[in-house]
């Protein structure tokens, strides 16, 4: 759910930047204690027009605010401010092969990546990720959220986390299992979203191995940069878990998250 709710939240990022266009090739990242550094093959946005080749990039995080420096064909400084707190949490981030593309459409692939926090770890590889852009919009967070709603897909090639909310549902689906996994496997995750309804489908190994499925809609507010998420079912197998995966997000509940069963009440900043 919340890499899911952080692609969204990459919309404000780009917004704030007042990017309306970015083409990134081949950058590979590394983020510890609060600095980190990558290199890009190509980085380019505008309004600065025409190719940047060897782009260095470092990133720290200065309280509740990254700053981020661009240097090599071009030298810039960028802030960012009001951070999707799986973001801002991050205690340590590795990207490899991050490449992403953002004109009439907006692409998004990597090889792999690792988010480290105090709570959990997350890593997965070969993301996919595509959407159309609403043009009709005049901000770009509603040209890319309002796009996206409209038609998107995610395909993830492989997934694993260390995530309390995952290791504790699954006691809760099967009363047999009252231990935790170490880890929660999911394989040939696939997201696709048709005029703001959705579907997942992936494959999920954890003390209990099977197909994880759901379904729902999803609906977004600009006057209050709120997502409401309607889930209508999720099934493990041929089991229905709608009711714990709500009863576990209720427990999850914070300043960016809301859930009042059948909605999942999401705050993009």
């Amino acid at each position: 759910m919340k890499y899911f709710i952080l692609f969204f939240a990459l919309s404000s990022t780009l917004a704030q930047a007042q990017i309306s266009q970015a083409h990134i090739k081949d950058f590979n990242f590394s983020y510890q204690d609060y600095r980190g550094e990558g290199m890009a093959a190509v980085f380019s946005f505008e309004p600065h027009r025409g190719p940047r080749t060897q782009q260095k990039v470092v990133v720290e995080r200065i309280f509740d605010e990254f700053k981020i420096s661009l240097s090599g064909v071009h030298n810039e400084e960028l802030h960012l401010r009001d951070a999707p707190s799986i973001v801002l949490n991050a205690e340590s981030m590795t990207l490899k092969d991050f490449n992403l593309s953002f004109s009439e459409t907006f692409g998004l692939q990597m090889g792999s990546g690792i988010f480290t926090s105090s709570v959990d770890q997350s890593r997965f590889s070969e993301l996919h990720l595509s959407c159309e852009r609403h043009q009709s919009y005049k901000m770009v967070k509603e040209q890319m959220i309002n796009g996206c709603l409209k038609k998107m897909t995610m395909k993830i090639g492989a997934f694993s986390t260390t995530s309390a909310f995952i290791n504790k549902l699954m006691p809760a689906v099967d009363g047999r299992f009252d231990v935790f996994a170490d880890s929660v496997d999911i394989k040939d995750f696939d997201v696709n979203m048709t005029n703001s309804s959705f579907d997942f489908v992936g494959e999920l190994k954890a003390l209990i191995i099977g197909k994880i499925k759901g379904k729902g809609s999803v609906g977004y507010s600009s006057h209050d940069n709120r997502l409401t998420i309607n889930l209508n079912e999720v099934k493990f197998g041929f089991l229905n878990i709608t009711s714990q995966v709500f009863d576990e997000l209720k427990k999850q509940e914070n300043d960016e998250m809301k859930v009042e069963r059948p909605y999942i009440y999401v705050t993009i900043k």
